[in-house]
C-alpha cells in the first residue's frame, strides 16, 4: 500500500515498525524506535499530568463551594459529567483536526484552551450565586473537555509508533503519571484552597489560576521542544472498522468509567459525615491514597499485558473488575448485619477499599487500549492508531459522563452508601462475565488473529 511521502525529519510512524514489520521469510522484524522518543514521551506525560490535574484538583473543595453558590448534588453531578460529554462529542472532531492540522498544533492548541479555561473557571467565583454561576461553570467544564479531547486523542495515537508492541507498558507509564496527577491534584487543590483563604477569599480562585498558568507554560514548552512528529493518515479514519469483539474492552472501559465517575461528587459528602467526619484536606488525602495505589500498579499491569502479548487481557480485566467491586463494597460498606451489629464505615475499610479500587482500576483499564488496537481492521497503521486512540478516549468518557449524575441521583434518593453498594455489585457481576469470556477459545483465536492482522505490511 502506498501513502503520502514522509515529512522530512519526521520520526518513523507505526507503519515502519509496529504495523509494518515483516521480513521476506514472513517473520516479524524487530521494532525500531523513532528518534527523540524519550523527549516526545516525556512531553506527553507532562500533558497527561496537566489534563488529569485539571480534573482532580477540584474534588476536595468544589462540592462544598458549589453548594454555597446554590448548586445541589444532582446538578453538581451533571457539572462533573458535562466535561466527559464534551470529551465524548469532541473526540471525533479532534481526530479530524489531527488529520487536517497534524499532531503538534493540536497538542499545543489543547494546552492553550485548557489553560485559559481553567483561569476563567477560577474567576467564576465572583459571579452571583444561582443560575449565573451554574451556567458559566457548565460552559467552562465543556471548554476543559474540548481541551482534554485534543490532548488525549493525540497522545494515545502516538504510543504505537513510539513503542511498537509494548503499547501496554507505555500506556501503563502514562497512567502512572495520570495516577500521580490524581494524587497531587486533590492535595494541591486543598493546599491552594487553604492558602487562598478558603471560601471567604481566594480559596476557589487560586487552584484554577495556578493550574491555568501551568498549562499555558506547558503549551509554550510543547511549541518549542516537540520535534517533528509522525504524519497523520491521509483521510479521516472510520470508527466502524473494528471487530465486533472490541465491544468487550470498550464495555469494560464504559462500566469502569461509570463506577469511577461516582467518586467525584459523592466521596466528599460520604466521608465528611459521621462516622468518619473527615475534613476537606483529609478527603484530599483519601483521593491521593487511591491514586497512589493506581499509579503503583499501572506499570505492573502494562508490563504483564505486554509479557503475555495481550493473550490474557480479558482475564486481567476480570481480575480488575472483581477487585474494584470489593473496594467499593468496603468503601460503602455493603449493608451487612452480623450477630445483631450493622457493618459501619471505619478508617480501615475506607483506606483499604480505596486501595482495592486503585489496584482494580489499573488491571481493568490498562489492557483495554492494546486490546482495542488489536481488533482494529483499518488498512493503514496511522488510521488504526488514531481510530483506536479516539475510541478508547470516547469509551472512557462515555462511562465517566454517566457516572457523576448517576451518583448524584442515587445519592439524593437512596444515599451514597447504596450508590457504592450498587457499584460493587455491578463490578463483581462484570468481573464474573469477563472471567467466563476469557476461558472461551473464540476470544483467544480472535486475539491471535488480530495480532497477525496488526503486523500486515503498510509501506509509506
Amino acid at each position: 500500500m502506498t501513502g503520502r511521502p514522509k515529512e522530512l525529519g519526521a520520526p518513523l510512524s507505526a507503519g515502519d515498525g509496529f504495523a509494518a514489520a515483516r521480513e521476506p521469510d514472513g517473520s516479524s522484524a524487530p521494532f525500531t524506535p523513532p528518534e527523540h522518543r524519550g523527549r516526545i514521551f516525556a512531553l506527553l506525560c507532562v500533558g497527561i499530568f496537566c489534563g488529569q490535574s485539571g480534573l482532580s484538583i477540584i474534588y476536595p473543595f468544589f462540592p462544598k463551594e458549589a453548594a454555597l453558590k446554590g448548586v445541589n448534588l444532582e446538578v453538581l453531578g451533571w457539572m462533573f459529567s458535562i466535561f466527559e460529554l464534551a470529551v465524548l462529542i469532541f473526540t471525533p472532531l479532534a481526530m479530524r483536526a489531527v488529520v487536517i492540522m497534524r499532531v503538534k498544533p493540536v497538542l499545543v492548541l489543547g494546552n492553550v484552551v485548557g489553560g485559559v479555561g481553567n483561569i476563567v473557571f477560577g474567576l467564576c467565583w465572583y459571579l452571583d450565586a444561582g443560575l449565573e454561576f451554574t451556567l458559566i461553570a457548565f460552559v467552562m467544564r465543556i471548554i476543559a473537555g474540548i481541551a482534554f479531547a485534543m490532548s488525549s486523542t493525540t497522545s494515545f495515537s502516538l504510543l504505537p509508533c513510539l513503542f511498537g508492541e509494548n503499547v501496554s507498558s507505555a500506556n501503563g507509564n502514562l497512567e502512572a503519571v495520570n495516577g500521580i496527577a490524581m494524587i497531587l491534584g486533590p492535595i494541591v487543590g486543598s493546599l491552594f484552597f487553604s492558602l487562598g483563604g478558603g471560601s471567604n477569599r481566594l480559596g476557589f480562585v487560586l487552584p484554577f489560576l495556578a493550574l491555568g498558568i501551568l498549562e499555558l507554560a506547558f503549551g509554550l514548552a510543547n511549541l518549542v521542544l516537540l520535534p517533528p512528529l509522525p504524519l497523520p493518515p491521509d483521510s479521516h479514519p472510520s470508527l466502524r472498522s473494528f471487530s465486533w469483539k472490541a465491544i468487550v474492552p470498550v464495555g469494560v472501559c464504559i462500566v469502569t468509567g461509570i463506577n469511577l465517575g461516582l467518586l467525584g461528587p459523592t466521596l466528599e459528602p460520604h466521608l465528611s459525615q459521621a462516622p468518619l467526619s473527615y475534613s476537606i484536606p483529609m478527603v484530599g488525602w483519601v483521593f491521593g491514597g487511591c491514586s497512589a495505589v493506581y499509579a503503583a500498579f499501572t506499570p505492573i499491569a502494562g508490563a504483564l499485558d505486554d509479557y503475555m502479548a495481550g493473550r490474557s487481557a480479558v482475564a486481567m480485566m476480570a481480575f480488575g473488575c472483581l477487585t474494584s467491586g470489593v473496594g467499593y463494597g468496603m468503601l460503602s460498606p455493603i449493608p451487612w448485619t452480623s450477630y445483631g451489629r450493622h457493618l459501619e464505615l471505619t478508617p480501615f475499610l475506607c483506606w483499604t477499599g480505596c486501595a482495592f479500587l486503585g489496584m482494580g482500576c489499573s488491571f481493568s483499564l490498562i489492557p483495554v487500549y492494546k486490546n482495542i488496537l488489536k481488533y482494529a481492521h483499518h488498512e493503514e497503521a496511522q488510521e488504526r492508531e488514531l481510530a483506536t486512540a479516539a475510541l478508547f478516549t470516547m469509551a472512557m468518557s462515555a462511562g465517566s459522563f454517566v457516572g457523576p449524575p448517576l451518583g448524584g441521583i442515587l445519592s439524593n434518593h437512596f444515599g451514597v452508601r447504596v450508590a457504592y453498594a450498587l457499584s460493587a455489585v455491578s463490578l463483581i457481576i462484570l468481573g464474573v462475565v469477563l472471567a467466563v469470556l476469557s476461558a472461551l477459545p473464540t476470544f483467544q483465536r480472535q486475539q491471535d488473529g488480530a495480532r497477525a492482522a496488526l503486523v500486515t505490511p503498510s509501506i509509506a
